[in-house]
């Protein structure tokens, strides 16, 4: 979803760091399936690596499921149940 992604991935790769992405794009590592606005707010699927990951946020902002993809990513890095 970033332009510079692939230049970001060379450089994390030259100085060997575990990359994790996430966003829309089909190989991200966490990749938002479904973000769909209903009375209740925001209803998400995604999947973290090969796991799917089905929750709720209680806001109308749709950028609000980018963010909830970066706090799984996060999470999954440090060892945590992302399905719990």
């Amino acid at each position: 979803d970033n332009p510079y992604f692939e230049d970001m991935a060379i450089k994390a790769r030259e100085h060997h760091l575990e990359l994790l992405s996430f966003g829309t794009h089909p190989e991200a590592f966490t990749h938002l399936t479904v973000s769909k606005i209903t009375d209740r707010g925001l209803e998400i699927e995604a999947r973290v690596d090969k796991t799917k990951c089905f929750f709720h946020i209680p806001v109308f902002q749709t950028h609000w499921a980018m963010n909830a993809l970066g706090v799984l990513t996060t999470l999954h890095a440090l060892g945590a149940d992302v399905t719990q």
